[in-house]
């Protein structure tokens, strides 16, 4: 290799090693998001969607749940969560995949430039698919802990659709 393509391809590894980080700042941030956004709906959702109110039945009176925001428009906040959540995922495994893509690209130029037996990609090539796997687990966990409290939320919504009486 003559230094002119050996020049060319050391600033090539340094630029597509630089968008590599790139992508996984941003696999980060959609996962940072993926915790906040639903966390922040969730308890909005608790704190000014359902409320308590005192019904007299028989001249007792009891403290029965009730809603302060009609049925359909916590149905759409309820949804939020899940949908953000997959959204993210969805974003965070196509990084993901051109991440793997230029790992192997990253990796032919490792054994151009230098010695084959060196260089990250072949260090990180074993780790690679236990992350690969941990890092889809939590994502799943996540998202079925969205479906799990958005069902829980429309389930308690729904068998008390009485709206809180306004004082």
């Amino acid at each position: 290799m003559n230094e002119d393509t050996k020049a060319f391809h050391l600033e090539e590894y340094k630029q597509v090693r630089a968008e590599v980080v790139g992508l996984l700042a941003k696999i980060d941030q959609f996962f940072r998001f993926s915790v906040l956004v639903p966390t922040a709906v969730y308890s909005w959702l608790l704190v000014n969607a359902v409320g308590v109110h005192n019904v007299t039945i028989e001249s007792k009176t009891i403290a029965t749940l009730c809603l302060k925001v009609s049925l359909p428009i916590q149905w759409i906040a309820w949804m939020i969560p899940p949908v953000f959540v997959l959204f993210c995922g969805l974003m965070s495994f196509a990084f993901s995949v051109r991440v793997s893509q230029f790992g192997t690209y990253l990796e032919r130029l490792e054994n151009g430039l230098g010695d084959s037996r060196l260089g990250w990609e072949k260090f990180n090539g074993p780790l690679a698919p236990r992350l690969k796997w941990v890092h889809t687990i939590v994502w799943l966990a996540l998202f079925a802990t969205c479906i799990g409290s958005t069902f829980a939320g429309l389930y308690l919504a729904r068998h008390n659709p009485e709206l809180c009486v306004s004082k």
